[in-house]
């Protein structure tokens, strides 16, 4: 089982990486 610290930090870096992605999305749309 991964510590408290190591599943923040995961879920800091997808939730990073979906908002590049959400970005990358209104670029193309516009």
């Amino acid at each position: 089982m991964t510590s408290p610290t190591i599943a923040s930090v995961i879920n800091a870096k997808e939730k990073k990486h979906n908002e590049s992605i959400e970005l990358e999305d209104k670029t193309v749309n516009v």
